[in-house]
């Protein structure tokens, strides 16, 4: 990132700090702000869509990338927790795992940071969502339901992303890698830019591909 941008993200990063405590992971954050930056150079209107929300805190940041950087997009984040709370299936929680979401705090935050109208939430599973989506995508960010099954479902997003458009995966490790591996070798086009191997427990791993060309009949529209 430039001079700039690092300053733009600082502001951001310590405010987030400041709200939710100094647990926030910055090479985390700093991936994704310098994603949205990637993905947005060439296009003055990106779509990005997100896929998990949770409290927000990657959505802020992304938003707040598109911002410094002047860009008109829009930042689509999908999550059935919107609707209140949701109970996700986890492989490592038997019980799954109870997911809220406080729209009031996060409107703040957007509000405070200026980037509200970069946002626009949908309250809903990824792959209900995916049924009548048409919009290509110039950056895909997923972190959603951490499953085998699930993330099959979700790299059915990838068949909408732009040619040279970017894929985003947190928690690259177990069920998430092996299904987007699996998915991969059946839908040839995607290079693995960058490969987290950090620790698998720390839940900030994210993973960069780039899709090279197309292998979906009558859904790409670049």
């Amino acid at each position: 990132m430039s001079n700039a941008h690092e300053d733009s993200f600082a502001h951001v990063l310590s405010y987030l700090r400041n709200q939710f405590g100094i647990g926030i992971r910055e090479d985390y954050l700093g991936s994704l702000y310098a994603y949205v930056m990637l993905a947005s150079q060439n296009n003055q209107t990106p779509t990005i869509v997100e896929l998990g929300c949770e409290k927000g805190l990657s959505t802020l940041v992304m938003a707040s990338a598109l911002h410094n950087c002047q860009k008109k997009g829009r930042i689509y984040t999908i999550d059935p927790a919107f609707s209140g709370h949701v109970l996700i299936p986890d492989a490592h929680q038997q019980d799954g795992i109870l997911y809220t979401h406080n729209h009031e705090e996060f409107i703040y935050h957007a509000k405070t940071l200026g980037v509200e109208s970069y946002i626009q939430k949908i309250a809903a599973y990824s792959w209900d969502v995916l049924e009548s989506w048409t919009k290509p995508i110039d950056l895909l960010f997923i972190d959603s339901e951490h499953t085998y099954s699930a993330m099959l479902k979700d790299c059915e997003w990838f068949k909408h992303i732009l040619l040279g458009g970017y894929i985003a995966i947190d928690d690259w490790f177990n069920d998430i890698e092996s299904s987007v591996r699996y998915y991969l070798s059946n839908h040839p086009g995607y290079t693995i830019l960058h490969e987290s191997t950090s620790a698998p427990h720390d839940g900030m791993i994210v993973t960069l591909l780039r899709k090279d060309f197309n292998n979906h009949d009558n859904h790409d529209k670049s």
